[in-house]
């Protein structure tokens, strides 16, 4: 991530952008160093789609499809 204060983005603006839009994330800071905004691509990222990241981060109870239960007089 490249952090520059407010006025460093102002000189610099084109060239903020074009690294942003390069996939760098550009953090824009007050002079007090408390960051006022964030520079990020609005394109979509490239490459390939790897199957299996999500591996392990997915849960799903045994019963998931089992009946829900009774509703009483909602139920048909």
């Amino acid at each position: 991530m490249v952090k520059v204060t407010i006025e460093n983005a102002e000189r610099n603006l084109r060239e903020l952008v074009h690294r942003a839009a390069t996939g760098d994330e550009v953090l824009i800071t007050d002079p007090a160093d408390r960051p006022l905004a964030k520079l990020i691509s609005a394109r979509k990222p490239g490459g390939k789609r790897q199957a299996g990241t999500a591996k392990g981060k997915v849960w799903m109870a045994d019963d998931f499809d089992a009946p829900l239960g009774n509703f009483g007089d909602s139920e048909p």
